[in-house]
């Protein structure tokens, strides 16, 4: 089965309103999903451990929750519109964030850490106009 959604799979489809990412997949790459400027809903993904750089940079989107991921890359989801994003659970620990993950993204982002705080993550997210929201894992 599908794993993982390859750097630049669906770079640019305007027309993508939305995305089911199956559970098995564990990788999302860079610009997998990048400019797609109608994107709103992404649902699944439970699997998605790596969110890649600018995977989801300059897209509408809206909400995602992806449970198990632990690591992700610079301009993940740079100047994103707004909504509700989760990345890790209680038990599963986000452990890796690059500082410029949110930058210019307006949503409320929720991480759990393995402290309940920034400090459990080298190097904190800056630049997000949301508002990032720390739970225990």
């Amino acid at each position: 089965g599908v794993t993982s959604i390859n750097d630049r799979c669906f770079y640019n489809c305007k027309g993508l309103t939305s995305v089911h990412i199956p559970n098995a997949v564990t990788s999302l790459g860079n610009e997998a999903l990048s400019l797609c400027s109608s994107l709103e809903s992404v649902t699944g993904g439970l699997g998605v451990t790596y969110v890649g750089q600018k995977c989801f940079y300059f897209t509408p989107l809206r909400s995602i929750n992806l449970p198990k991921c632990t690591s992700l890359w610079i301009y993940s989801f740079q100047t994103n519109v707004g909504g509700t994003f989760v990345f890790g659970s209680v038990g599963n620990p986000v452990t890796d964030i690059h500082t410029q993950a949110f930058t210019n993204c307006y949503a409320t982002v929720t991480i759990y850490t393995s402290t309940g705080d920034e400090t459990a993550i080298p190097g904190s997210p800056y630049g997000c106009l949301g508002t990032i929201v720390y739970e225990q894992a």
